[in-house]
């Protein structure tokens, strides 16, 4: 834990110098003339000297970006299967507090859904979940997983992080990946976003790639940052 929360600290450390780099046009176009940036180049390419050079830079990220991607854009199709929440996070509407109309399809409403979505032409399907166990646990999860393995090539979970056990349940029922919004990995302003619930444990959402890993072979977590 101390050792990724350095490395965090250290990209932080990055992105600070980043923002305060002054930077000159010759910095630019020497960046924009190298293979490799370096740290020094990046600064430049974000510094307000680079905003004559936008295009050149457009430009420069096309190439590398078609080199490693070639031309694939990834979609996919979010599905909430359920909004439940039990937290009190202060941006999202989604919060226990809020009175909204909450519901949780049964798996003849889930089914109709993935059908309708998959006639469509998609191939992959993104499954959301509130954060509640009560209204959403890991089984009736895992028999959503199951009934979009019939309908999608891919399968994504965005729901609330699990034990290592449960999300090799859910590997097995079908689901490809999991991603895990983490908001901030600053701890101190992560209180002051999240006021209640299972989602104010920080550590436990931090680690919860590790266990998506630990969970099997082909398995993975992403952890966003918003």
């Amino acid at each position: 834990m101390k050792k990724h929360i350095v490395q965090l600290k250290n990209w932080i450390l990055i992105l600070v110098a980043l923002l305060s780099f002054g930077g000159l046009s010759k910095d630019v176009k020497a960046a924009l003339e190298h293979e490799t940036c370096s740290i020094e180049d990046f600064k430049a390419l974000l510094s307000p000297a680079a905003a004559p050079f936008l295009e050149q830079m457009a430009q420069k990220a096309k190439i590398e970006t078609s080199k490693h991607f070639g031309n694939t854009v990834y979609l996919f199709t979010p599905l909430y299967i359920a909004n439940y929440c039990e937290n009190y996070c202060v941006y999202c509407g989604f919060n226990c507090y809020n009175h909204i109309n909450r519901m949780q399809l049964n798996m003849e409403q889930i089914a109709h859904e993935m059908k309708v979505i998959a006639d469509s032409g998609m191939e992959e399907i993104l499954i959301l979940t509130g954060e509640s166990r009560a209204k959403s646990d890991v089984k009736y999860i895992g028999e959503a997983c199951k009934l979009a393995r019939k309908y999608f090539r891919m399968v994504g979970l965005e729901i609330y992080p699990v034990n290592t056990n449960e999300y090799r349940y859910l590997h097995e029922c079908g689901a490809d990946y999991v991603t895990v919004f983490q908001e901030t990995y600053d701890s101190d302003k992560y209180e002051t976003l999240h006021l209640m619930g299972h989602k104010r444990v920080w550590p436990y959402r931090f680690e919860a790639q590790e266990r998506a890993l630990m969970a099997g072979s082909g398995f993975f977590c992403t952890s966003w940052i918003i």
